[in-house]
């Protein structure tokens, strides 16, 4: 019996050491282990195999990676080597994709097996244990392809200036799986919680953080828990909280439990009373300032009293302290106190001037509003008002503060709806605030310059996901203009998609055709070749690649076809390949004896029908063409 050494052993009939340099060849069967191993496939313990004769082996069970995950495999007897002809013959010992250990025969002596690849239907193909080689003998050679494994973990990381640095890792005890790094999980289906045994995970702080399940009920009981008595109690909800109380340690009667959990202490008001003789603020018992809105007006409360009458001192002298003024005819209005607001209202049918001997300039802003006709005067049409503040102090010159206009809408006079202005016009740039230009229906939005006018765009015409700019009825990206180029630039690659095939089109002729299948035609659509030129056309190039060879080489299709080659220096030797890429039928070279030298043409492949090396004297040529099997070589 040989004995599975967990590891690519030689090929023996006693004890397996490790592969030799000098001793043991890298034949197909250590590469096909490897490239298995390479998608996750390998043996890792067992499989020792006992000789029952020269052509007859049993194998034990043993444990494979498959795919990354383990997988234990029974034994097997009496399997059979079935090319049993004079030579070396190779066998594989492989698991199939039926976890059942078999053996795959080679096509021929002195060859090793082929194993059974993954198809596009199957999720697994062979996992490769050893090789088998029948030589008449019993016991016969046994080489193991296999590898020591203990453990497995995951490491995960990420490009840290090209340095891999780890952000976390999977690994494994007795306990368990344990996981470091995790920061987030996404595209994670979503649940349906319909029932109390639900479960969700948890850390368990008790038990050495540890995770554990608990049912979706256990979390609701939880909530329903009396938590009298509980003490260094947390908890944050999106729902209201109910209790019959909430009480703070320490508090009292007169104090108010604020959102913050801290005591207010101050004294309030508990009756209302019409009137106040004093009302106090920040601990001042004279109202200086009060805040409305943000605003403040100093030494005044905004009172809501109506009053007909404005004179141009009035508000300067502080004998008028309404905040709301009703007006049917001119207005002067003078200075104010610093900050005072005031609201000034047209009652009668017909439109009414204030002036004032202060500007009227920011909040809206000055001349921008549509009731300033000039720095000094605002037109209120029937039924409109205008909110202004009073201030010494404001970024810009002393002046009136235009707050707010109100639009009439109470009668039928004036422009009461945007769609009612038939030529609307814009006096500074249209900001869209974030928001869209949109139409309704279906309907187009038209930008029509006046007469010889362009529409022009300053910056990027940026056009959605499966869009396109679009000239008349169905003419997509395309200038109609006779005479005029339609230039499409891209600052680095330039691609066109289609599904079927991309055409370039002079009137009703296809001039050249680029098909799905990577084939271009000129002057045809439907191209046999890589480049298909059609029946009476003609195709020019003036010149081809050169190459120089100044010694010894093998022509290669990437390096050498199609190209004149140049060949310098004495005795130099040329060789064809004998591969099967290597005589793919049209391949072609032209080899010019470049000096007073030549050179000589060899190959394992035919050469004119003769196994022959072919001389090519100095300053002569050749031209060498494959024809699927062997060589013609024209010039010889």
């Amino acid at each position: 019996m040989v004995s599975n050494p967990n590891f690519y052993g030689q090929s023996t009939t006693g004890t397996p050491n490790q592969i030799e340099d000098g001793v043991d060849f890298p034949h197909t069967g250590i590469i096909k282990a490897l490239a298995d191993g390479l998608g996750q496939n390998y043996g890792i313990s067992g499989f020792d195999i006992t000789t029952d004769s020269a052509t007859q082996i049993d194998v034990g069970a043993g444990v494979i990676i498959r795919d990354g995950k383990r997988e234990a495999i029974d034994a097997v007897s009496n399997l059979t080597l079935s090319l049993t002809s004079s030579g070396n013959n190779y066998h594989l010992v492989v698991v199939d994709k039926d976890d059942n250990i078999v053996i795959r025969s080679p096509s021929a002596a002195d060859k090793v097996a082929e194993y059974t690849v993954r198809t596009s239907s199957e999720a697994q193909g062979d996992t490769i244990i050893a090789v088998v080689t029948y030589n008449g003998n019993d016991p016969m050679p046994i080489q193991y392809l296999t590898v020591d494994k203990a453990e497995n973990s995951l490491s995960v990381g990420y490009s840290n200036s090209g340095t891999y640095t780890e952000a976390g890792s999977l690994t494994g005890d007795s306990n368990g799986i344990t996981m470091t790094g995790l920061y987030k999980l996404d595209t994670l289906p979503t649940a349906t919680v319909d029932s109390a045994q639900s479960k969700i995970l948890i850390q368990d702080g008790d038990n050495t953080d540890e995770i554990r399940t608990v049912t979706a009920g256990d979390v609701g009981d939880l909530g329903k828990q009396d938590l009298q008595g509980v003490s260094n109690l947390g908890a944050t909800t999106t729902t209201s909280l109910t209790a019959a109380s909430f009480i703070k340690t320490g508090g009292t009667s007169s104090q108010f439990l604020k959102a913050d959990g801290s005591s207010d202490s101050s004294t309030y008001l508990t009756v209302e009373s019409d009137t106040l003789d004093s009302v106090t603020v920040r601990g001042s018992t004279t109202a200086n300032a009060i805040g409305i809105g943000g605003l403040t007006n100093d030494g005044h409360l905004l009172s809501s009293t109506l009053d007909g009458g404005l004179a141009a001192t009035d508000l300067a002298s502080a004998s008028k302290t309404a905040n709301i003024y009703y007006i049917t005819g001119a207005v002067a209005l003078g200075d104010a106190l610093n900050k005072q607001i005031i609201q000034i209202k047209n009652t009668d049918t017909a439109s009414v001037t204030i002036t004032s001997t202060s500007p009227f300039d920011g909040g809206v802003g000055s001349l921008t509003d549509q009731r300033v006709t000039t720095t000094t005067t605002v037109v209120l049409e029937s039924n409109e008002a205008i909110t202004c503040q009073f201030r010494t102090d404001g970024p810009n010159p002393q002046g009136w503060y235009i707050l707010d206009t109100d639009v009439d809408t109470d009668t039928d006079t004036g422009i009461l709806n945007v769609v009612e202005d038939t030529t609307p016009q814009l006096g500074g740039d249209l900001d869209v605030n974030g928001n869209s230009i949109v139409s309704t229906s279906n309907g187009d939005i038209a930008i029509e310059p006046h007469g010889t006018g362009s529409l022009t765009v300053s910056n990027n015409i940026e056009i959605a996901d499966g869009k396109y700019i679009k000239w008349g009825t169905d003419s997509y990206l395309q200038s109609n203009a006779s005479g005029v180029d339609l230039t499409i630039r891209a600052t680095d690659d330039l691609i066109m998609n289609a599904t079927d095939a991309i055409g370039l089109q002079n009137g009703s002729n296809f001039t050249m055709w680029l098909t799905g299948t990577n084939r271009v035609g000129v002057g045809t659509t439907t191209p046999t070749a890589t480049l298909d030129v059609a029946d009476g056309k003609t195709f020019r190039t003036p010149r081809l690649l050169t190459v120089s060879i100044s010694a010894d080489d093998t022509l290669t299709e990437t390096e050498h076809a199609g190209r004149y080659c140049f060949v310098t220096g004495s005795s130099r030797t040329i060789t064809l390949g004998a591969a099967a890429a290597d005589i793919v039928a049209g391949i072609h070279y032209s080899l010019i004896s470049n000096d007073a030298n030549g050179f000589t043409l060899t190959s394992t492949k035919t050469m004119n029908g003769s196994s022959s090396d072919i001389t090519v004297d100095a300053r002569n040529a050749v031209t060498i063409i494959a024809d699927g099997s062997n060589y013609v070589v024209l010039g010889a």
